[in-house]
């Protein structure tokens, strides 16, 4: 049996954690060839710039392609969406986010499915598709949020919610309107010039990052504007949020601690992706039930002392960096 941080464990059976999801999560799931059925985002965006390319609009093209060299990525979507506008664009992303179920091998979603047995009734994701909604405990009866604010968020933040529902953050598939994946996009979710439906759904964020420990799945934080976005919502919130968990692999752990006392955020590590880390996640779940669940509240912490400017992100600036094992 795993060893688990004591808090987290407890929080879980307070009903206090809120999962979120990442694009690691989808990008697991494949279909029955065995290949997997959604693009990461340099992918995604190769794709739009090889559609131009279809299109004869070969400068277009050569910008996207140039911006992905320099890792611009929001910018290199933006001129994506500028080159394939109108149906172009929605028939682009319809074919990269909404395939048949039928087409599916669903024993790969398994990874999404152990999420739902931590037992939260509501899963906020930054994905587009609809992945989580085939994986939940009834899939008929699971509810979707777009971008804007859930009609019913304070019965999510008391755990009062009667049926499983997917908080789509960055907006879902079957409501194209709703994607957040352009810099004007984000801008649209973030800047402090928003529009009505958008800050609602910003502040709807706010109360579950004071209220609820976040437990983040599939996501390497390679998304440089998402991080930002979270440490200005935990700034805005004067440090009154947390403590957060990331399970990410052990690779990534020394890469991501210059962050994580900014965050709150302690890194659960795993070794391997697939079935190991499934059944982590399970038992996890079933820890949250156990009478006497085995814990811990300091298990190989590691303090990797970067200088000031490591890592991706830069150095941390609150707290100490914490990287919590999954075994003892």
């Amino acid at each position: 049996m795993p060893d688990f941080p004591r808090d987290l464990v407890r929080f879980l059976r307070e009903g206090r954690v809120l999962p979120f999801v990442g694009a690691g999560v989808s990008r697991a799931v494949k279909n029955r060839a065995g290949q997997p059925v959604f693009p990461t985002w340099r992918e995604l965006l190769e794709r739009a710039a090889q559609r131009l390319l279809d299109d004869h609009k070969v400068e277009q093209a050569q910008a996207v392609r140039a911006r992905l060299d320099r890792g611009e990525y929001l910018a290199a979507a933006q001129l994506a969406r500028d080159g394939l506008r109108g149906r172009r664009w929605r028939d682009f992303l319809l074919h990269q986010f909404d395939p048949d179920i039928a087409d599916i091998d669903r024993s790969t979603l398994a990874w999404a499915e152990s999420i739902w047995s931590l037992g939260s009734n509501v899963v906020v994701t930054t994905n587009y598709d609809r992945v989580l909604e085939w994986a939940s405990p009834h899939p008929p009866a699971c509810e979707h949020w777009p971008t804007r604010v859930p009609a019913d968020y304070l019965a999510a933040l008391a755990g009062r919610t009667e049926k499983p529902a997917v908080w789509h953050l960055h907006g879902m598939i079957q409501q194209l309107d709703s994607i957040i994946l352009t810099s004007e996009d984000y801008d649209r979710l973030y800047s402090s010039s928003l529009q009505k439906r958008f800050s609602a759904a910003l502040a709807t964020l706010r109360s579950f990052l004071t209220r609820k420990s976040f437990a983040f799945f599939g996501f390497g934080f390679m998304d440089e504007r998402l991080l930002e976005e979270l440490l200005a919502v935990v700034d805005d919130c004067r440090g009154s949020t947390g403590p957060h968990y990331a399970f990410v692999h052990r690779d990534e752990c020394e890469r991501l601690s210059p962050r994580v006392g900014e965050l709150n955020l302690e890194l659960v590590t795993f070794d391997e992706f697939g079935p190991p880390l499934v059944q982590l996640v399970r038992e996890l779940g079933e820890a949250r039930t156990r009478r006497f669940p085995r814990l811990t509240s300091s298990l190989n912490m590691q303090a990797p002392s970067p200088p000031p400017g490591a890592g991706e992100f830069g150095p941390s600036r609150v707290g100490g960096n914490e990287c919590v094992t999954e075994r003892g």
